[in-house]
């Protein structure tokens, strides 16, 4: 199913509830669209010097307009032949909490955990089918 901004990015939310990638990665002035189906891959494609495309789920389409590309780990078994993984990469995130400016001492912020765990939507590829990261691709 192709979806316009704001179901891709209420879709990708669903998934990935309080994540803060797609709308850092995805601002709307870039988006160029996305589809989703019912086996939980979700494709999302934006204008970053031609088409950057963002592929999650366990085996995604690649759409024939992307040249460059990052995948998650567990749909790299699923990579075509004429791509090739030429980047691993990491991306945390965390809730932060408000602070004050002060005359403290300390340089340490008080972390406060997340009521509900959850994985990283990045982390270095490896091929673990539990691993939800992504690897940069291009067209070889």
């Amino acid at each position: 199913m192709t979806l316009g901004f704001t179901e891709a990015r209420n879709a990708y939310l669903n998934k990935f509830p309080a994540s803060p990638f797609f709308d850092t990665w995805v601002p709307e002035e870039k988006f160029v669209g996305a589809e989703v189906d019912a086996h939980g891959n979700f494709t999302i494609s934006r204008e970053d010097d031609g088409i950057y495309g963002i592929a999650l789920g366990p085996s995604p389409i690649f759409p024939s307009d992307w040249k460059n590309f990052s995948m998650e780990s567990q749909g790299i078994t699923s990579l075509p032949d004429d791509f090739k993984v030429v980047a691993e990469w990491d991306c945390y995130w965390t809730p932060t909490v408000e602070g004050t400016l002060g005359n403290s001492q300390s340089s340490w912020l008080p972390v406060i955990p997340d009521e509900q765990p959850r994985l990283p939507d990045l982390a270095g590829v490896n091929l673990d089918e539990d691993d939800s990261s992504l690897a940069s691709c291009q067209d070889s």
